[in-house]
């Protein structure tokens, strides 16, 4: 009898060939794209920078890190000091908390207490600090608790508030920009309770915030006590480094890890700012100790220029435009920073950027807007799967393009995107070894300007309130918001008043993705209006090796209130630069008088300074001298007080 064939037994070659042709299709698929296999870049922590003993001013600085900060006030914002004095001083004196003596305070003019240090002050810290406050200097106490009455004659006991925003500047004793946006600055924090009090000359009221007293200062012996009842170091780093808007997350819940940097802002005015409203925090306070003694600072440009400006163009593909604007800077006595992904540039390219004078640094790819950057992974021509490469790899394989002798230390995100959370994109770049980042900035056509409420490079503080040792240095202007209006008016605003290094970033694919005149027009002026006014033509790079050396420089100051004499001593470092070949070298900047009495004459190292030496901050309120490296001593004699009629000469008062 024969065997009945079932329909199953029937199909059994049919079945077997097309499991092996859906396996070749699956193979053949695999090899066209590979499986990808995602990376994660590791991190690393802050740390304490090593302190500096020489400055006027002194920052005290908690001696152990905080603990983890989930929500921004929680933060310990310490060192958001540090960068408001790195930006305006330069030079300046740190130490940590529990090493305060009288030793250390000894020849200081300002000491500058942050909230967690003036929390955990003992009595007799407090006690040496009152006594130099008493003897001439001038103290600086963030969000002073109990036990701070007496010296700083504030009681802030009571319900604490909200610090939202400066309601009255009418104690400031300044106009201009400072008097009118001051207001508009946006703050964070805490703002604790006190009596209220008048507006100088009246009272000791300097700023009200939520119209209660924010910022006063207060005669304690021969020198004076300023309190913040507000958290001023928070405010700063909220506004360089973004506002959370929950916990330390961005965005709402449910955010792609992955966000524009545009959306850390602090507050959305920022969004379309013409205005650095970080600097003018910072100068509300800092340009009031001068009214005590004139105070000396190194100024944040080499020579008499009054800003920076550099071009930097990212290209997330072929670098070819990128190398042609670079080209047309060269061209135009600038220099350029182009931002290179590292599969996208050749060791070629790499020459020809060598020969028009360009900077190169990484522009990290993310995957998002472009295909990520891999490596296969498999056996022989099988290469079924492809990894994603790290941060720390791609600038391996860029540095490999560039050579040993041009080190990849600069650096910015695709399309400027971030992760959505405080610090762990800043954590990634320092943990890869590189030093300077320029991710944050406007990149939408209708946004524009101060958005991180300075374009001054700050250090990036992480939840422990450590500095990260890398620098943010942010654009202002970037592809289709580029105008020529728009650019002239933010160069007249620093010549004049700001005095900020301003950053216009030219993407390579700006004319292919938004195509705008303004675009071509901006750039092609760029330098020449940089030049119309007074500003500095140099390379990201550039400027933060000439910042750097800035504050390695030490600047120190004594006056005498007799002779209304200040005496300034400098050793001043220079740094050597494609865009400086010369010399970039930090000049001295002092008011320009004293209690309404001018400036009557200027030495430096005994040889009298003609008056044509001395250039003019944009305010008119200092005097800037350029100098020569290495250590000076500059004499800067104010007019005398008119003698009053009770010191007239009593023979000259008898004859009459």
């Amino acid at each position: 009898m024969a065997r009945q064939r079932t329909i199953l037994g029937a199909l059994t070659w049919d079945i077997g060939a097309l499991i092996v042709l859906g396996l070749l299709a699956l193979l053949w698929s695999t090899l066209q794209e590979p499986s990808l296999q995602r990376t994660t870049s590791l991190q690393t922590n802050g740390s304490r920078p090593p302190d500096r003993t020489e400055g006027d001013v002194l920052l005290l600085l908690p001696a152990t890190p905080a603990a983890q900060a989930a929500e921004l006030r929680a933060l310990d914002c310490s060192y958001g000091w540090f960068n408001a004095l790195w930006h305006h001083y330069g030079a300046f004196a740190t130490a940590q908390s529990d090493n305060l003596s009288p030793q250390i305070l000894a020849g200081r003019s300002v000491v500058i207490v942050p909230e967690r240090v003036a929390l955990d002050l003992p009595r007799a810290a407090l006690g040496a600090l009152e006594d130099f406050a008493r003897q001439g200097g001038q103290l600086v106490v963030e969000l002073p608790r109990e036990g701070w009455e007496t010296i700083t004659g504030v009681a802030t006991t009571g319900k604490v508030g909200q610090a939202r925003r400066v309601t009255s500047v009418d104690g400031l004793g300044a106009h201009g920009p400072i008097r009118e946006h001051l207001v508009d600055v946006p703050l964070s924090g805490p703002l604790l309770p006190s009596a209220p009090m008048l507006p100088r000359p009246a009272g000791p009221v300097i700023l009200e915030v939520e119209e209660q007293p924010g910022l006063l200062v207060q005669a304690l012996g021969e020198g004076q006590v300023f309190t913040l009842l507000f958290d001023y170091a928070c405010s700063l780093t909220a506004l360089h480094q973004g506002k959370p808007t929950r916990q330390m997350d961005f965005g709402p819940p449910g955010s792609p890890r992955w966000q524009p940097t545009e959306g850390r802002v602090a507050h959305e005015r920022l969004l379309s700012s013409h205005v650095p409203y970080a600097d003018l925090l910072k100068r509300a306070l800092f340009d009031r100790f001068s009214e005590h003694r004139p105070m000396p600072r190194l100024w944040p440009f080499p020579g008499k220029h009054m800003g920076a400006v550099a071009n930097a163009h990212p290209s997330a593909e072929s670098p070819r435009a990128a190398l042609g604007y670079a080209d047309w800077a060269r061209k135009n006595e600038g220099t350029a920073t182009i931002f290179a992904a590292a599969d996208r540039f050749t060791a070629s390219q790499a020459a020809l950027a060598d020969q028009v004078g360009a900077e190169v640094g990484l522009l990290w790819v993310l995957g998002q807007e472009r295909a990520p950057l891999t490596e296969s992974r498999g056996v022989g021509a099988l290469q079924p799967w492809a990894r994603e490469l790290p941060l720390a790899e791609q600038r391996a394989r860029l540095q490999a393009n560039l050579g040993d002798q041009r080190p990849v230390r600069l650096m910015r995100t695709e399309a400027s995107l971030w992760e959505n959370d405080w610090d762990s994109t800043f954590r990634r770049i320092s943990a890869a070894g590189l030093r300077v980042d320029t991710s944050f900035g406007p990149t939408s056509a209708e946004h524009f300007g101060y958005l991180f409420g300075s374009a001054m490079p700050y250090y990036p503080i992480d939840t422990r309130g450590l500095p990260l040792p890398v620098l943010e240095a942010p654009f202002v202007l970037s592809g289709a918001n580029i105008d020529p209006a728009r650019l002239q008016r933010m160069l007249v605003n620093s010549e004049t008043y700001f005095h900020q290094p301003l950053t216009v970033s030219v993407p390579a694919d700006a004319m292919a993705r938004e195509p705008a005149a303004g675009i071509l027009l901006g750039f092609r002026q760029l330098h020449d209006l940089a030049r119309d006014h007074q500003h500095w033509v140099t390379s990201v790079g550039d400027l933060i090796d000439f910042l750097i050396a800035r504050r390695q420089s030490v600047l120190t100051s004594q006056w005498s209130s007799a002779e209304q004499r200040l005496t300034i001593s400098v050793n001043v470092l220079g740094a050597r630069l494609r865009s400086a070949p010369e010399g970039a070298i930090a000049s001295v900047a002092f008011p320009r008088e004293f209690e309404g009495r001018p400036i009557r004459r200027v030495l430096v190292d005994d040889q009298e300074v003609a008056s044509s030496r001395l250039a003019s901050s944009g305010p008119g309120d200092e005097r800037i001298l350029a100098m020569t490296p290495g250590r000076h001593v500059i004499t800067v004699y104010y007019e005398a007080p008119a003698p009053s009629p009770a010191d007239a000469d009593p023979a000259a008062t008898s004859s009459e």
